[in-house]
């Protein structure tokens, strides 16, 4: 038996079961689907996305509220909303881009304008005129930035760290980044960080070049090379500039505040640093996942067509699992309600052999985890969080 500290498992445990027992996950079949998990200590109801959870291309989260950005051009708002950043301005259309911030949000249009709403005590959402020509938008924790499409950063907000203090020459650049400091591209790959440098967040390393996309966390600083290798620099507590290995192939990186998560380009999600509450592990969803986010110890994604969970006849007999996974294990899936011989499909959870996955079964599971015991359920001989996720996803689905 491996004992990696029960302080820690319980803590990780009560933060799964917030997502996975207490709030309705993305539905079944649905494309465009939020899913949002993690350490929900101050309860500002991230994990409630507004229904009909569906049609999302975008999210965005930093402290306590989430930003969704749906295919109809429409933005949803949801979380702690005690300075109005969830109160959408009318009229809610034509928006092309989101971003969450501290307390404030900010929403780009397509005709070039931007939306900012919201903790306004440092002006950060003062948008500075003209309010025209952007093509990209960054909210920090009390500071914004936005890029025009002739190159140049717009910086607007808290100043006292020089967050918004552009390095000159202000032009050539294509991407921008912020939370407590700010980052940005330029057209000849090197990258450019300034404001808040405590953990040394704002020291680029060497080599300055060959980069594509850039991230700004909490205390760290992330870059996305050419290569599709990750440059991680600034505060390393608890890993966070330890990239997992191979470090390559990767599209797209956030980072929260202890956090990160990186997406490879076969769709395959990676999480280091912090995972008391599991922000860093994805939960087992199936689906398609387009876009990934961070907040301070929480994690959000949007999935499209999410395959159906239920029986799939391969040659070792039933098992139950997502239709996409059966597929690739080269079975024919049958559904939820269906077997392959007759004989019926084992119904995966169902530990006490009940006919329910409920509260009983959890408590089987728990008492075994992190051990060898009633609670595998994936085949390792390790009951373990994999095993708690597959049996989320099956929590109260009636067995067959």
């Amino acid at each position: 038996m491996r004992n990696r500290g029960s302080a820690r498992r319980l803590s990780w445990i009560s933060g799964v079961l917030a997502l996975g027992l207490t709030v309705s996950g993305p539905a079944l079949g649905q494309e465009g689907t939020v899913f949002a998990w993690g350490n929900e200590y101050f309860e500002f109801g991230l994990w409630d996305v507004p229904e009909p959870n569906q049609g999302y291309v975008e999210v965005s989260m930093l402290v306590g509220h989430c930003l969704g950005l749906r295919a109809n051009s429409s933005i949803v708002a949801w979380g702690k909303s005690d300075d109005g950043q969830c109160d959408v301005p009318p009229p809610n259309a034509n928006f092309i881009a989101v971003s969450a911030g501290g307390n404030h949000s900010l929403a780009l249009k397509n005709d070039g304008s931007i939306v900012a709403w919201g903790d306004n005590e440092f002006g950060q959402c003062d948008v500075p005129d003209p309010n025209e020509g952007f093509i990209a938008i960054a909210a920090g924790y009390e500071h914004s930035l936005a890029l025009r499409s002739d190159g140049s950063i717009a910086a607007w907000g808290n100043n006292g760290y020089g967050s918004c203090d552009v390095p000159d020459p202000n032009q050539d650049f294509v991407k921008i980044a912020a939370t407590v400091h700010s980052v940005a591209l330029k057209t000849d790959t090197q990258i450019m960080a300034w404001g808040y440098n405590e953990y040394g967040q704002c020291d680029v390393p060497p080599p300055y070049a060959g980069y594509v996309d850039v991230f700004a966390g909490f205390g760290n600083t992330l870059g996305l090379k050419a290569d599709g290798s990750l440059v991680a620099w600034g505060s390393n507590e608890y890993g966070l500039c330890e990239v997992p290995e191979p470090n390559s192939g990767y599209v797209k990186v956030v980072s929260g505040a202890w956090h990160a998560l990186a997406m490879r380009e076969s769709g395959e999600i990676i999480g280091w640093g912090l995972n008391s509450a599991g922000e860093a592990r994805l939960p087992p969803l199936g689906g398609v996942i387009t876009d990934i986010a961070t907040g301070l110890a929480y994690s959000a994604v949007v999935l499209d067509a999410q395959p159906p969970f239920g029986a799939c006849c391969i040659d070792l007999g039933c098992v139950r699992t997502f239709a996409a996974d059966c597929v690739l294990a080269g079975g024919t899936y049958q559904g939820d309600y269906s077997d392959c011989d007759g004989a019926g499909c084992p119904c995966l959870g169902d530990l006490n052999g009940d006919g329910l996955r409920d509260q009983s079964d959890l408590g089987i599971l728990l008492a075994a985890y992190e051990s060898d015991g009633a609670g595998d359920l994936n085949d390792d001989c390790f009951t373990d969080q994999a095993d708690l996720g597959i049996f989320l996803a099956t929590y109260e689905i009636p067995c067959p």
